[in-house]
């Protein structure tokens, strides 16, 4: 009777042991299953926050609803923050079209807020030494080629050295050092800027025609702001300090110079060679100016 009644347990036993592994087995497919529904989101989130590290934002694409609240969550939050980036983008994009990129970062920094401010800067004047004669030359189209091929060039050069270009003046660039930018060496940089300004106009063509520029370096009070008309903002500097290195650099011409600095500049400099070249009446300002060379050699 034993082995018959074992076998009997055996056999009412069966099906519970049989039940019980099903659900087991049912359970761990289920957990498997839900950790592949719940990775892939996961996954997802963590590749497009890797593309947003990157940097580029246009290749994100908005993440799906899910059934999870959590996830749906944190998709619409991280939809919601890829939007903010690419608005901010935008504007700063939209504003570098109108102001020196730096001044809109600086404005987007301070809540679309520039404050004027008083303060000492070196400003850097420049043309184009026979801009008037080139025109008639080139005519409309032409001229406009090879000003853009030419401002592109100088501005790169002007902001590796710390320039903030503030106005385009027909061929003229007016830039500044240590506004909005602070830089200590400013003067320094300015007259560095100006050389390989130079030594650029020497060695190479832009839109296929050769050019020579002149520059013109003063060191003093400036005004500095964001003015707006009719909604359109225009980062700007003003006082003599401009006044007279739009007239260092006129002055050129009339000395055979391609770099004139003021005394004030000069005094900030030790690493450039210049040469005196005595006091000048300069229109506008009232006393003569005492004025320098800045050296550059012709092998640059």
């Amino acid at each position: 009777m034993g082995e018959f009644e074992t076998k009997t347990s055996l056999a009412r036993t069966a099906p519970a042991f049989i039940s019980g592994l099903v659900i087991l087995l049912v359970s761990v497919i289920a957990a498997v299953i839900f950790a592949k529904t719940l990775a892939k989101p996961v996954r997802r989130i963590s590749e497009s926050a890797l593309t947003v590290r990157s940097g580029d934002l246009g290749a994100v694409e908005d993440l799906p609803s899910n059934h999870i609240r959590e996830l749906d969550d944190a998709a619409r939050s991280f939809n919601e923050m890829v939007h903010g980036l690419r608005d901010r983008d935008m504007i700063r994009e939209t504003l570098g079209r109108y102001v020196p990129e730096r001044v809109a970062e600086t404005l987007l920094k301070g809540g679309g807020e520039l404050s004027p401010e008083e303060t000492v800067a070196s400003v850097l004047f420049s043309d184009i030494e026979g801009f008037t004669a080139m025109t008639q030359d080139l005519g409309p189209q032409g001229t406009v080629e090879v000003l853009n091929a030419y401002f592109s060039a100088m501005v790169e050069i002007l902001e590796d050295h710390g320039g903030v270009v503030t106005q385009f003046q027909g061929d003229g660039i007016l830039a500044t050092f240590n506004v909005p930018i602070v830089a200590e060496d400013h003067a320094e940089k300015a007259l560095g800027a100006a050389r390989e300004m130079i030594d650029a106009c020497r060695t190479h063509t832009f839109a296929g025609r050769r050019l020579g520029c002149r520059v013109g370096i003063n060191t003093g009070s400036v005004i500095a702001g964001a003015v707006a008309a009719n909604d359109r903002l225009t980062y700007t500097v003003h006082g003599d300090a401009v006044n007279l290195a739009a007239r260092l650099e006129a002055l050129n011409k009339d000395l055979g110079t391609r770099i004139l600095v003021s005394g004030s500049t000069a005094a900030l400099v030790q690493s450039h060679e210049l040469a005196a070249r005595g006091t000048q009446a300069v229109r506008g300002v009232a006393s003569e100016v005492e004025i320098f060379e800045l050296v550059v050699p012709e092998s640059g």
